[in-house]
């Protein structure tokens, strides 16, 4: 079973309907659960959609039970507004991490950005730190560092 962090979002999304469409059965942690407007086509397509935040460790863990691919697209980008960076993107990502190692979890996808951008910001700051905790962690992991997503920019 796979797990689709950021599953509402444009990336995220089209991953969670991808391998819908392939028949392999998705969970996918979303704030607000069902009751989230992007929740619908997830919904339609026989996604589990779980309710949850990735700044709450128990919805995070419990998420995690019995995955075995933790797919994460998930960011507070573009509108992110005080530390919505560091809380989300850092914290709650490297949480999703270590709750993918306490629950088995076998393989992790993530996705990043280019290490050619060379910008310090938090994004940046968020985005290196759980490449690097990744890097050491005893999940098979794949991190995706595609450049700039051009209709964010």
């Amino acid at each position: 079973m796979y797990l689709v962090v950021g599953a509402t979002g444009l990336v995220g999304g089209a991953v969670a309907q991808q391998l819908r469409r392939q028949a392999c059965d998705v969970r996918a942690l979303v704030r607000g659960g069902s009751a989230h407007q992007g929740a619908r086509p997830l919904l339609q397509a026989g996604v589990n959609v779980v309710g949850g935040d990735l700044r709450d460790p128990l919805a995070v863990a419990a998420a995690c039970s019995g995955i075995d691919t933790v797919v994460c697209t998930a960011t507070s980008m573009p509108a992110a507004g005080g530390d919505a960076l560091q809380r989300v993107d850092q914290g709650g990502v490297l949480g999703l991490i270590v709750a993918a190692e306490r629950a088995g979890v076998r393989r992790f996808v993530y996705t990043s950005f280019s290490p050619n951008i060379r910008i310090d910001s938090p994004l940046t700051r968020a985005k290196r730190s759980c490449e690097a905790r990744l890097a050491e962690s005893s999940i098979q992991s794949v991190i995706l560092q595609p450049s700039f997503f051009m209709e964010v920019w």
